[in-house]
């Protein structure tokens, strides 16, 4: 996906997962999951492995901004 693209290219990840869940709310969503073989959870599913650790608030909004720039250059090329 563009997305998985796009976040891996940031990220610097070494695989990126997509997930199409629907279980446990009523509407369908898509999780896009950066992964690295140092995650604590390698190479199990990231859900229900360890303890979350939150994001810089000022990291996290660098990266949505980012990543909405790009979905922006996107949506002009379509």
């Amino acid at each position: 996906s563009e997305m998985g693209r796009m976040l891996k290219a940031m990220t610097g990840a070494d695989k990126i997962n997509v997930a199409n869940l629907g279980n446990v709310v009523a509407q369908l969503h898509v999780h896009v999951v950066a992964r690295r073989q140092a995650d604590a959870a390698w190479p199990g599913p990231v859900w229900g492995q360890g303890e979350a650790q939150p994001y810089d608030l000022n990291e996290l909004a660098n990266m949505r901004d980012h990543l909405l720039a790009q979905l922006g250059g996107l949506k002009s090329r379509l």
